[in-house]
């Protein structure tokens, strides 16, 4: 990778662009500073443009909502209800 593309924001093939998050204002950004406020960001991680919306999310903002309906393996076994055991 160039020195130009690193500067310029942009990420390599193999790896996603980083989320940037203003402090002050909160807007979202690809960029290390805020094109509204002209302040450092805060690095929320790797992700991209939201498939539904097109807003910036974070793979982990992603996976929270793919993944908020459909209990875990150990929740399902634990919140199941339990048989009613016959009358003696």
């Amino acid at each position: 990778m160039t020195t130009s593309a690193r500067a310029a924001g942009t990420a390599s093939p193999n790896r996603l662009p980083t989320v940037y998050e203003c402090s002050d204002c909160g807007q979202t950004t690809l960029e290390r500073r805020c094109p509204e406020c002209n302040l450092f960001t805060t690095k929320l991680g790797p992700g991209g443009n939201c498939p539904s919306c097109e807003e910036l999310i974070t793979l982990a903002d992603l996976a929270d909502n793919t993944n908020t309906n459909k209990p875990s393996y150990t929740e399902n076994l634990t919140s199941s209800p339990a048989a009613p055991t016959p009358p003696r």
